[in-house]
């Protein structure tokens, strides 16, 4: 058989089981991607209302009628845009669709735009190389949704403009010169579980304009930013909450009023539980030296700052509360009221424990009419400055001045003098820590996946001053899953389906409650994948021809390779080749005219081979004679019966 045959044999065997199948485009289209194992070229996709997505839907083949039971899905394409504004671009629809398992690239605005839809979903595409626009733009757009998509090397990864009710999870968006996710004047949407690093920012978000911005944005992990992990600029009632913030430069989270029109508030936002680390500060809250480009009425708690220069910086901030948070181990200053044009005042501290910084507190000026108690101020090297006015220092806890109390009333007799030229004195140290907080997030928390089993591992968290951790909880998808005690820090999840992501994540517990999450860990236990299906034979040129169809499931892992079991009897089968996991077709040139050969398939990846697919049998028949065979599996709708002579060509 010479290559042009063979060749042009298999392109008539795929060319046959893509019209068997219902011979549109998008059947043909998918035969040819399980062949290749690669995305089907398309030219430019530009949809501009509903009834131009119905029409485009049926002269494509795209499956759906664009309901909420039935969406319209746009699946399995890259698309060049040579230099157009989108690869794909859909605008005015109010229609459902989904767009998914697509390459979007070389474009010049944005990979896939959505201009002023409603119900659109984006999942498992990669949007990458726009270095002056956006891998994906959602514009005055509502209901979208986002959900594993990948945006690399663009101006900024995801952008959301003037829009609202949109949900952006499971992100993966790096090395963007601007931000990984962006979002203005946006309202009411959700950004969970993305991961944003090596960005300039992590994730920026205004809502200038919009009033209330009720924004979350939570469980992220935003580090190793040129700039920072979070900007808020104009936040309105935002939670930015339990976000994974390590090794940006400049700032874990900040909060902006820049100048502007109208007035920049930044006001009502909450900010809690967040574990910063490793970078120049903590936390900032930062306005002007007018009142209408001012922080306040913030809320911070219960977030973990360690190693940085400054753990909390306000300027220009007032009528926040910063309450229940941990910060060590910074160098400059745990808490620090900077000197600004206009004063911070009127803020509250209470219930932090900062341990081990520069100063414990500091400060400046212009820090006005600030109220500290019930804090732990431990083994600071300066636990506190004050150089302001009409500060309130109260009933706090300082590590070096725990004594005497004759009395016996738990207040050291002596008031605790503060440094600085505020003259301010804590008239009612404490001797012993009041209230102190939860835990802090368990540490290293770590994972082995393998055969319907998730292993999760993790170390304590850094020492709990006073209330020390008693056990611990185990979450997966949010929900809670599995207690421990202290002395056990693992937890093996059996209950799981290979080939599906969970999210998992687990706190400490001590007297005071719950504490603070570890890193989300996004797992995928892997297990063999399921048998090939619809083994058929057929005959050609004197060779026996095999054909079948993937695994309905490679469970968690990419298929590397198919087997070929061979026999001269049913269940007699052996060892007789393999191809590789983009193949679905093998020729046997070795059968033997008159000799009945029975085969089956099996599919192999990195964690084991399948079982075996149905069995099938099939000979040349004697020489001059005809083929023969039969196969051992059940039809299907749409299925292509490869018996008789339309293998004969």
């Amino acid at each position: 058989m010479t290559r042009a045959g063979w060749v042009f044999g298999v392109i008539a065997l795929l060319l046959l089981q893509g019209l068997a199948a219902g011979g549109g485009s998008a059947h043909h289209n998918e035969a040819i991607m399980n062949f290749t194992g690669e995305r089907a070229p398309h030219d430019v996709i530009v949809i501009s209302n509903d009834s131009d997505f119905s029409h485009q839907a049926s002269v494509e083949g795209w499956p759906g009628n664009g309901t909420a039971e039935n969406p319209y899905v746009i699946s399995g394409y890259e698309i060049d845009a040579h230099g157009a504004e989108a690869s794909i671009y859909v605008e005015n629809t109010s229609v459902y669709f989904v767009i998914e398992n697509v390459v979007a690239y070389n474009a010049s605005s944005a990979g896939i735009l959505l201009y002023n839809v409603t119900h659109g979903e984006i999942s498992s595409t990669n949007a990458s190389g726009i270095s002056d626009g956006y891998g994906v733009e959602i514009s005055q757009s509502s209901n979208v949704t986002l959900d594993k998509n990948i945006v690399s090397r663009n101006r900024n990864g995801v952008g959301v403009i003037s829009s609202s009710h949109i949900s952006i999870q499971n992100i993966t968006s790096t090395n963007n010169s601007a931000a990984g996710i962006f979002l203005f004047h946006t309202i009411h949407s959700v950004l969970s579980n993305n991961v944003c690093e090596y960005n300039s920012k992590g994730i920026a978000i205004s809502d200038y304009y919009s009033g209330d911005g009720y924004n979350t944005i939570d469980y992220n992990n935003c580090s190793y930013n040129t700039d920072g992990g979070i900007y808020l600029g104009v936040g309105v009632k935002d939670e930015i909450n339990y976000n994974v913030l390590i090794k940006n430069k400049n700032y874990g989270i900040f909060v902006d009023c820049p100048y502007g029109t109208p007035y920049r508030l930044s006001w009502s936002n909450v900010i809690e539980g967040n574990v910063i680390r490793n970078s120049t500060t903590g936390i900032m809250l930062v306005g002007t030296d007018s009142p209408y480009y001012q922080p306040f009425y913030n809320h911070l708690l219960r977030n973990n700052i360690s190693f940085v220069d400054v753990g909390i910086l306000m300027a220009a901030a007032s009528q926040n509360t910063v309450e229940y948070n941990h910060i060590y181990h910074a160098s400059s200053r745990g808490i620090y009221l900077q000197n600004a044009a206009s004063a911070s005042k009127d803020n509250t501290f209470r219930d932090n424990e900062i341990e081990q910084c520069g100063y414990g507190v500091y400060m400046g000026t212009q820090a006005t009419t600030n109220s500290v108690t019930h804090n732990i101020f431990n083994f600071s090297n300066v636990q506190a400055v004050d150089n302001g006015k009409n500060n309130t220092w109260d009933s706090n806890y300082w590590s070096d001045w725990t004594s005497p109390d004759e009395d016996n009333d738990g207040i050291v007799d002596i008031p605790y003098h503060v440094n600085g030229t505020a003259g301010s004195e804590d008239i009612h140290p404490l001797v012993f820590p009041h209230g102190g907080h939860v835990p802090d997030a368990p540490e290293k928390f770590n994972a082995t996946v393998g055969d319907g089993f998730v292993y999760l591992r993790w170390i304590p968290p850094p020492d709990q001053f006073a209330h020390p951790v008693v056990g611990y909880h185990v979450y997966r998808d949010g929900k809670l899953i599995n207690t421990t005690s202290i002395a056990v820090r693992w937890y093996n999840d059996t209950n799981v389906t290979n080939g599906v992501t969970y999210s998992y994540y687990v706190t400490a517990v001590n007297d005071l409650g719950e504490g603070l999450p570890s890193r989300t860990l996004n797992l995928t236990p892997v297990g063999p994948p399921l048998p090939p299906s619809h083994l058929r034979a057929g005959v050609n040129n004197g060779s026996i021809i095999l054909l079948w169809d993937p695994p309905s499931s490679n469970c968690g892992a990419k298929i590397v390779e198919y087997r070929i079991y061979r026999g001269t009897a049913s269940d007699g089968e052996t060892y007789l080749d393999e191809v590789n996991g983009t193949t679905h077709i093998y020729v046997d040139s070795s059968a033997t005219p008159g000799v009945t050969y029975y085969y089956y398939v099996t599919a192999v990846n990195s964690a084991g081979e399948s079982n075996r697919s149905n069995e099938v049998n099939k000979s040349l028949g004697s020489a001059g004679g005809g083929e023969s065979g039969t196969e051992h599996h059940s039809s299907s709708p749409g299925n292509f019966d490869v018996m008789g002579s339309m293998w004969l060509w």
